[in-house]
């Protein structure tokens, strides 16, 4: 097992994932036809043959659903919704997810993000959608003792994990974890700590390709796919979830993107998972870490750590 989904079923997805670029001529991320052009790929007999994992060929479905959604409103969500309810009834948080989506009810789909993300307590939101998205990011105290660990990272080697993580707060002007102002711990360290390993930059483009290494990375997890998916919507269908402000990309970089994914499906830990520890990999060397899960960052168009 990698990352809780056997071996094959990742072999399979990687399969999958180089038969979209092989046939990405097909694509048109400016049309509104990627999903449906996703739905025949799938009925091609060179993929029919992979048995690929129902939960991870639906993730991949509302990510072309949203690719599409900002052309056809909710059309794309609607049938989408259909096929997972056909194919896969238990997934309740993806067809949740998809609802409040469509109904445009974004409190509550922060909170259902945030939910099983963070696990988010209900009770802290706000009736304001926008003070509730606030209040999942933002800590309502300060954390003496965090942030002291944080500082300590500081005096680690310059090529430690959280030594990079600590300059990389530090270039972004953002305050560590547990002082005043700065993001949730549980929101910003498993993300970031990802940009430092990967060498994906914080801009808009690079955030939306960081979201292909984070669902490869959790393949069938929810809470990966829910983290990837709330990007996704910020950069891409300019909803500001999780962001005081809005970005937007024009074109959803599809072939960065799957080659992203790809480099996710490699990748033999998940950070959001328990079995990540940030402390114990915060003393570690960046590049030592990457051989261990198996990242090579990129380069191209980025800042690297490598």
């Amino acid at each position: 097992m990698i990352n809780g989904i056997k071996k094959k079923e990742k072999d399979n997805l990687l399969a999958l994932s180089y038969i979209i670029l092989k046939n990405l001529s097909l694509f048109d991320v400016h049309s509104e036809n990627n999903l449906k052009t996703f739905e025949t790929l799938l009925s091609s007999p060179s993929v029919r043959v992979l048995n690929i994992n129902k939960r991870s060929v639906m993730q991949l479905m509302i990510l072309f659903a949203l690719i599409d959604f900002k052309k056809t409103n909710d059309s794309s969500l609607d049938y989408v919704l259909k096929k997972i309810r056909t194919i896969d009834t238990s997934n309740s948080v993806m067809i949740a997810f998809l609802m409040l989506l469509k109904e445009k009810n974004y409190s509550e789909l922060a909170y259902l993000i945030a939910h099983h993300i963070w696990g988010m307590d209900k009770s802290k939101l706000k009736s304001n959608w926008k003070d509730a998205i606030f209040l999942l990011v933002r800590p309502d105290y300060e954390n003496t003792r965090l942030a002291q660990r944080f500082r300590k990272l500081t005096q680690l080697p310059s090529n430690t994990l959280g030594s990079l993580l600590c300059s990389h707060f530090e270039k972004l002007q953002f305050p560590f974890p547990g002082e005043e102002g700065a993001y949730n711990y549980q929101a910003i360290v498993p993300h970031d700590s990802l940009h430092v390993l990967t060498g994906y930059a914080v801009n808009v483009k690079d955030e939306i390709l960081l979201t292909g290494f984070t669902m490869g990375m959790g393949a069938t997890d929810i809470k990966t796919f829910l983290g990837a998916m709330s990007i996704i919507l910020v950069a891409h269908n300019s909803i500001p979830l999780f962001i005081e402000h809005r970005m937007e990309l024009d074109t959803f970089p599809l072939e960065q993107w799957l080659l992203a994914y790809i480099q996710g499906l490699q990748c033999t830990i998940n950070v959001y998972s328990d079995q990540w520890n940030f402390w114990q990999a915060s003393t570690v060397p960046i590049n030592t870490l990457r051989k261990h899960y198996h990242i090579t960052p990129i380069t191209a168009d980025s800042q690297t750590y490598a």
